[in-house]
């Protein structure tokens, strides 16, 4: 029995409606809504053995299975876990392009996205050769040789 000061007769109509709870009244509570959330959440979110099964199976080298480590916590620490059907397409876009354009240029790849906070790993700058093997040369024309101290003596006129 609860002591109820009534103001007015709209007050008391709203004591009279709303005297059960949100529980009492088969809604339910935030604190059941959080623990709903954070169960699903949890369900969603890749065990740490189960990623560890899925890069396993892939057969990276040692250093490429690092970094794609470090890459999974760094998205944790971002708050933005990989779920298994991501992270799985996640491991078979790096095979692909290990594949097609070697392990070194994807590792610096990922290791870049990750100093650049970025939230993903930008496969297309591998196409574009920002991260490929350098070449010799700039856009695909060889780099011409000067003897500068003969071009020098022309200009001059010290012949």
């Amino acid at each position: 029995n609860k002591n109820v000061v009534i103001n007015s007769i709209s007050d008391a109509e709203k004591v009279i409606s709303n005297g059960r709870n949100a529980q009492s009244r088969g809604e339910e509570s935030r604190e059941d809504k959080s623990r709903v959330k954070k169960s699903s959440k949890a369900a969603a979110k890749p065990q740490q053995a189960d990623t560890d099964q899925m890069i396993a199976g892939r057969r990276f080298s040692q250093e490429l299975e690092a970094v794609i480590r470090e890459w999974v916590n760094y998205k944790t620490e971002k708050r933005q876990p990989y779920r298994p059907t991501g992270f799985r397409n996640f491991l078979s876009q790096i095979e692909n392009n290990v594949k097609k354009y070697g392990e070194a240029p994807v590792v610096d790849l990922i290791r870049y996205c990750m100093a650049q906070n970025w939230q993903g790993v930008i496969f297309d700058r591998l196409a574009e050769g920002k991260h490929a093997k350098a070449r010799k040369g700039f856009a695909n024309f060889p780099q011409r040789e000067y003897d500068m101290k003969e071009l020098e003596r022309k200009l001059l006129g010290k012949e």
